[in-house]
């Protein structure tokens, strides 16, 4: 045989390990990482064109991760460490997909291996049923071209996964793994395989005037049978009744499937007016984008849906939750806001106090804007008590009190069950990066944020702190490229440019960090502008003092992210600087036990 054709198996061609190879690169593990594509393609190309020579770390390093003539292999890990991650990947694939040819990279060599599948794992995966105590509410279809409509039918479906996951002792999974079913075709049995629940509910929605009709049916995802359907026609004031009744048929249905137990009782308290909940979960649907303009759009829409009812609880937990994401992912000062949040949470305990989010955003404004994590930790605690299934409660608690005050173990449980009640949610996600990241464990994290973006590649969220995760790791140039590459996807966000700052001072592009300064600062003069971003960027450019004193301003304006001051391995240079340590013991004075400014 010529070239490299030795190494496959008899019957195997390379124009096969070709299609396998496009396969593989397409896939979920392998989408959003360019670098694991090269590395993969360079190991399987030179392989098979019988250059296992070039199959050598020094080779690798300068072809596929752009290493200068100087590297040192002795000192930059940085294939090593690729290695260990393309094993864990290609691993990852092979275990959920069937493929009649199998490439991996065996430990102690860079030359890949082939071999013929005997049993797809795949389908000895498949084989097992999936609990029956699951179900994945499908978004509703509206059945009209009206955007609210569409609005109205999106919210419906939130609200029957709230109901249905505190009605039944049950996994239901969470919005964010169902919706990107949204407006696609599908096939039931592949998204109970894919979500790994038992059952499906899924409807439509069609609205005239005031009259509603709901059609909602309930599958079987192991052989595609009806369990249940109904159809309800009913008027818009009547919506939450509706939701109650459509949730306690279902209900009703799966309780005798299950293991009988106690479920608890939830239903409205209230009758609220069609128009004020068309507001609510218009709100809704817009603070789930998490960007400026979004978040002041929902803002809008829940301040109508209290013009329109002002004992509507939901709609006053859901004004305060928007507020907060505004501290965090908007362009407003922290501590303007903080009173605001602190009094539309108030307001919706007062008119229901049995719910959980306004306990969540109680958690939130407590540990990252006040700083008081004994009451914060109770806030989240109650949180989880009066509703396990928020995947929102685990996480938060997690990202803005566990995280930062290095409970990492305890951070990691909660952001496991937050991913168990919402796999798809993005914001969990990326806080189990950061939780790896915090740890030192740089390429889980790396890991752990390809895997966030390969749901959704357009969260930079997630690439910003995969840009840390790469510093850390000693590969700036790649940072560099990967920060650069997403500013389009939020322009003008001074998060993300002073990331790109701080990456570029941190490589002695010192010229082009000045310049994102003095952009930061002309845009202080039109809107809020973190204090913290402008310490990043002379942190970046081996400013110390100015970092600082920076720091300080954020310590006045009670901004968000100085609660990971104490954790952040970003600010190892400034540890032994008096007036960080100022900043640090200020952030962490709420604690009950003693921290160290060193983050232990």
């Amino acid at each position: 045989m010529e070239r490299g054709e030795e190494l496959l198996p008899p019957g195997v061609t390379p124009a096969q390990v070709a299609e396998l190879l496009e396969r593989v690169c397409a896939s979920r593990e392998f989408a959003q990482s360019e670098r694991m594509r090269r590395f993969l393609r360079f190991s399987v190309e030179r392989a098979l064109a019988g250059d296992r020579d070039s199959l050598k770390e020094y080779t690798i390093g300068m072809e596929v991760f752009d290493r200068p003539a100087d590297y040192d292999p002795r000192v930059d890990s940085i294939v090593r460490v690729e290695a260990r991650r393309l094993r864990r990947k290609l691993k990852s694939y092979f275990e959920k997909v069937d493929e009649p040819l199998r490439v991996t990279l065996p430990e102690g060599s860079y030359a890949p291996a082939f071999e013929k599948t005997e049993a797809p794992v795949a389908a000895q995966r498949a084989a097992e049923p999936p609990d029956p105590s699951t179900l994945a509410v499908l978004p509703f279809v509206s059945l009209s071209s009206d955007r609210e409509d569409e609005y109205f039918a999106d919210g419906l479906t939130e609200e029957l996964i709230t109901t249905l996951a505190q009605a039944l002792p049950m996994r239901v999974a969470a919005r964010t793994s169902t919706f990107r079913y949204k407006n696609q075709p599908h096939d039931i049995r592949a998204i109970g395989e894919q979500l790994g629940v038992a059952k499906v509910l899924e409807g439509s929605v069609r609205r005239s005037g005031s009259s509603l009709r709901v059609t909602a049916q309930l599958v079987n995802v192991a052989d595609g049978m009806h369990l249940w359907s109904q159809r309800f026609d009913r008027k818009l004031e009547d919506i939450f009744r509706l939701q109650e009744e459509i949730a306690s048929a279902i209900a009703g249905i799966l309780r005798v499937r299950l293991s009988p137990g106690p479920t608890p009782d939830w239903r409205p308290t209230t009758v609220t007016p069609a128009s004020a909940i068309v507001h609510m979960l218009e709100g809704r649907h817009a603070m789930q984008r998490l960007t400026p303009a979004s978040l002041r759009h929902a803002h809008e829409c829940f301040q109508r849906a209290i013009a329109e009812d002002a004992r509507f609880a939901a709609a006053y937990a859901g004004l305060a939750a928007c507020l907060l994401q505004m501290s965090l992912f908007g362009d407003v000062n922290p501590a303007s806001i903080a009173p605001q949040a602190k009094m539309r949470i108030r307001q919706a305990l007062d008119l229901d106090e049995h719910i959980a989010w306004p306990y969540i955003c109680q958690g939130f404004l407590k540990s990252a804007i006040e700083w008081d994590y004994p009451e914060a930790e109770a806030a989240y605690r109650k949180a989880i008590e009066l509703h396990p299934g928020i995947a929102d409660a685990h996480h938060y608690y997690a990202t803005t009190l566990l995280a930062p005050l290095g409970r990492y173990e305890e951070a990691e449980d909660h952001l496991r069950a937050a991913l168990a009640i919402d796999p798809g949610a993005l914001v969990p996600n990326t806080g189990l990066g950061i939780v790896h990241y915090l740890r030192g464990d740089n390429e889980a994290a790396l890991e752990q944020f390809e895997n966030t973006l390969a749901l959704n590649a357009q969260y930079y969220g997630a690439h910003r702190m995969m840009a840390y995760a790469l510093l850390r790791q000693g590969d700036a140039s790649e940072a560099l490229r990967l920060l650069e590459s997403v500013q389009s996807l939020a322009p003008g966000d001074s998060r993300l440019l002073s990331a790109l700052a701080y990456c570029q001072g941190r490589t002695g592009r010192t010229a082009e960090a000045d310049h994102i300064l003095r952009q930061l600062e002309e845009a202080a003069r039109e809107r809020y502008v973190a204090a913290y971003d402008f310490a990043m960027v002379n942190l970046g450019l081996g400013r110390p003092d100015e970092a600082c004193a920076w720091l300080e301003k954020s310590v006045a304006e009670q901004e968000c992210w100085l609660i990971y001051t104490g954790a952040d391995p970003v600010f190892e240079p400034l540890r032994q600087h008096e007036a960080f340590r100022k900043v640090v013991a200020r952030v962490l004075a709420g604690l009950s036990v003693s921290w160290t400014a060193d983050g232990r």
